[in-house]
């Protein structure tokens, strides 16, 4: 595909790109805004000043190794976008309602005394129920008075001898707290808001590992004088793939098993340390499963050409088996056989074979035709390096357990 065609594209791309942004931007409306918004739009702002910045280092890079050229110019401008945050503006909009904010729940207060059962339920998912009531109660709870209303006491399950709710109102203001009677439909909303919270994480983790891989790998092509991957065009293509994906593919996915047992997550941490960590992991492992055999290819002159290709297959099933990884915290063979049950996935699916033989076995795109044991080949080594994350979520397993 030559320069012009690129631009062409890229043009067409990003214009469609811009519409559909537009018509999510309409679709979905923000009713509530919580901690976690004001977090992702300044994870947002940060990723906007490091493309800035990466767009900026690429072009003194190639101004003093090759000059300016249009082509150079065009690589400048994908690895800006490469790291630009397309898919993560309006994706709190996709995600987030009214109900999200139920996610950070600690501390219930009521004026109807629950059952044992209810109240043991409530203290498994780790949150306290504040009775306000004069009667008494027929199993074992801590006794407060009036007087003995503060913070520290609104952390832990008791009755406070009063049925005037006004006594707690300067602690409303705090998220954490909230009044309600009915606890049979509040716990639903829990369970569903916490879902809806991970899913929004996992959603993030999938985009940053994703496009940190493609950009660490640029950064080592640049530097060790590898011809870059992607193209302008191409990397459009994956972001447009990757915004109509992710307005499904995430609401599919299957709530922990211990979502209603863990301990509430803090609203002030977005993603924890660990989680961190392994994601570099992760980010780390797709680069090498990506970069390593387009390098050798890109270095035997006789298979030069087959390169760029496998390493876009590769790259495709790597997201597609992250989102497998993803689906459930159940071992990775069984996530693949339930997706199958999954409407989405299976689009899903689809659509992923379909964009990996568009760019391989056709010779567009700076691509060329690849014969089909070497696209099985790609299929196969993307699948044996992506097993490794299941390592990662067995011995996070392994860690919860002996705490």
């Amino acid at each position: 595909m030559n320069t012009k065609l690129d631009i062409i594209m890229s043009i067409v791309l990003f214009i469609l790109i811009i519409i559909y942004k537009i018509y999510q931007y309409k679709r979905y409306d923000i009713k509530y805004k919580s901690i976690m918004y004001y977090k992702s739009n300044k994870i947002c702002k940060y990723l906007i000043y490091l493309s800035v910045l990466i767009l900026l280092s690429s072009f003194i890079f190639f101004y003093i190794v090759e000059g300016f050229n249009i082509k150079n110019i065009l690589l400048c401008i994908s690895m800006f976008v490469c790291i630009f945050p397309i898919n993560m503006i309006n994706l709190y909009r996709m995600y987030f309602n009214d109900e999200e904010k139920y996610s950070h729940i600690r501390t219930i207060i009521t004026k109807k005394i629950p059952k044992k059962e209810f109240l043991e339920k409530f203290e498994k998912a780790n949150i306290n129920i504040v009775i306000l009531s004069k009667d008494k109660v027929d199993y074992k709870i801590e006794k407060l008075g009036v007087k003995y209303i503060n913070k520290t006491n609104l952390k832990k399950s008791c009755i406070i001898n009063s049925d005037d709710i006004s006594i707690v109102d300067k602690y409303l203001v705090d998220d954490e707290i909230i009044v309600s009677d009915n606890l049979d439909n509040l716990y639903k909303k829990i369970y569903n808001a916490r879902g809806i919270h991970d899913n929004y994480i996992r959603n993030i983790k999938y985009i940053i590992c994703l496009y940190l891989s493609i950009m660490l790998g640029n950064i080592v092509f640049m530097i060790s004088g590898f011809p870059l991957a992607m193209n302008l065009s191409i990397m459009l293509i994956f972001k447009l793939f990757n915004l109509i994906c992710n307005e499904f593919i995430f609401k599919d996915l299957k709530y922990d098993t211990d979502i209603m047992t863990r301990k509430v997550k803090d609203t002030n941490i977005f993603i924890g340390k660990q989680e961190l960590f392994l994601l570099l992991v992760m980010s780390i492992l797709i680069l090498i499963a990506t970069s390593l055999p387009y390098m050798f290819l890109v270095v035997s002159s006789s298979s030069a050409k087959v390169g760029r290709s496998i390493y876009f297959v590769i790259l495709i099933y790597c997201m597609l088996f992250f989102n497998y990884y993803n689906y459930s915290e159940k071992i990775y063979i069984i996530n693949i056989i339930s997706s199958f049950k999954s409407i989405r996935m299976i689009i899903y699916l689809l659509l992923s074979i379909g964009l990996s033989l568009l760019l391989s076995l056709y010779e567009i795109f700076y691509v060329f035709s690849m014969n089909i044991r070497n696209y099985f080949m790609s299929v196969l080594f993307a699948l044996v390096v992506s097993l490794l994350f299941d390592y990662f979520k067995f011995s996070r397993w392994m860690s919860n357990r002996r705490k």
